[in-house]
């Protein structure tokens, strides 16, 4: 449910604005006469949106905004201003303080209704964009998950201590236990070391693609040597060769999941 806070000295004009608000949405009205009132009951409760008049005794509107600015909690809230000054020398401090839209007194409840409409599309559309945003930000943690699959320890140890930090990493020593991790946390690049048997990599393989048929998985397969790459290899993304020498593996690493990535 919306919050608003109307910060206004004349009570007739917060009745004006409480009744119209509360005809068009389903919503709370609080309200206060002055800044020093409205920060007070801010403490309390966070509004969604808030309606300031300029010209207030004890705390006027240019101060109240300021303190709203300046305050980590309250500093992203919409806020509309109630003036009966229309001079742009006026309009352009307090637009300078970011403020969401203006009205002019005397209150036009025509006018007042109309921009109070698009007061709250602008804070639902930039709510919606917010809740994507962390939604998009999710995924890329998610999608930056790894899965190294491999029965030698110390290489999965070596393998970590390289990325750790670029990825949040999984282990397996066998592809039952890589399976068992991939149906857990759905990490989108996967290891598997060409030393795990070949019924390893071939029921890992066919199941992540069973599991997840819609989701882009990279597969890679870890090789000691060339030489030993056996010729009935199943389809992978990449073919990365295990080197010992750090620079040499992250050169060939950051090269395969570039391509893999275009």
């Amino acid at each position: 449910m919306l919050q608003f806070l109307i910060i206004e000295d004349d009570e007739g004009i917060r009745t004006i604005l409480r009744t119209l608000i509360k005809r068009k949405f389903v919503c709370e009205v609080f309200e206060a006469e002055n800044g020093k009132v409205a920060l007070e009951l801010m403490m309390k409760s966070i509004p969604d949106l808030i309606l300031s008049d300029i010209s207030m005794p004890i705390m006027d509107g240019f101060e109240t905004l300021k303190k709203i600015r300046s305050n980590a909690m309250l500093k992203n809230i919409p806020v509309m201003i109630i003036t009966a000054h229309s001079d742009k020398k006026t309009f352009g401090s307090i637009a300078e303080m970011g403020i969401t839209d203006y009205l002019v007194k005397p209150i036009d409840i025509n006018v007042a209704e109309s921009r109070i409409q698009k007061f709250v599309i602008k804070f639902e559309e930039s709510k919606e964009k917010k809740l994507y945003d962390l939604n998009k930000a999710a995924d890329s943690i998610i999608a930056e998950q790894l899965l190294i699959v491999d029965n030698d320890s110390e290489f999965i140890s070596y393998f970590s201590s390289l990325l750790n930090g670029r990825f949040i990493i999984h282990s397996a020593s066998s592809g039952v236990a890589g399976l068992n991790i991939f149906s857990e946390y759905y990490p989108s690049y996967i290891f598997l070391s060409d030393k795990l048997s070949l019924l390893d990599k071939k029921i890992l393989t066919q199941k992540i693609k069973d599991i997840a048929p819609d989701k882009k998985i990279l597969i890679y397969l870890l090789i000691d040597a060339i030489k030993e790459l056996s010729t009935k290899v199943f389809t992978y993304d990449g073919i990365i060769k295990k080197s010992l020498v750090p620079d040499q593996f992250l050169e060939e690493f950051n090269e395969k999941l570039s391509v893999a990535r275009q």
